[in-house]
């Protein structure tokens, strides 16, 4: 569920919060709606307008996406040295 931190923190409106991470909807209007998980001198856990549940689903979903990119990039460049000829420990060398 880190995942959802990492979105939430990806809106540049988004203050903070104090408390669990919440892991669906109604977990997350909770969040908006308790002043006791508010941090010390604010009055929201966004500036202005916070995003809907959904937005910040579809930021996950865009964070796992570009996660997932990387982890393919690093597969192929390994696979690629390897078929160049390079033991797997060369290939650990170039990558350390």
């Amino acid at each position: 569920m880190k995942i959802i931190v990492k979105a939430l923190n990806e809106f540049n409106s988004f203050i903070g919060y104090k408390g669990n991470i919440p892991t669906n909807e109604n977990e997350y209007n909770e969040l908006l709606n308790d002043n006791l998980r508010y941090l010390d001198n604010k009055n929201s856990v966004f500036e202005g307008t916070a995003p809907t549940w959904s937005e910040i689903q579809n930021k996950v979903s865009e964070l796992e996406q570009k996660e997932q990119a990387k982890i393919d990039a690093k597969a192929s460049a390994l696979a690629k040295l390897s078929a160049l000829g390079l033991t797997e420990e060369e290939v650990q060398a170039i990558i350390k």
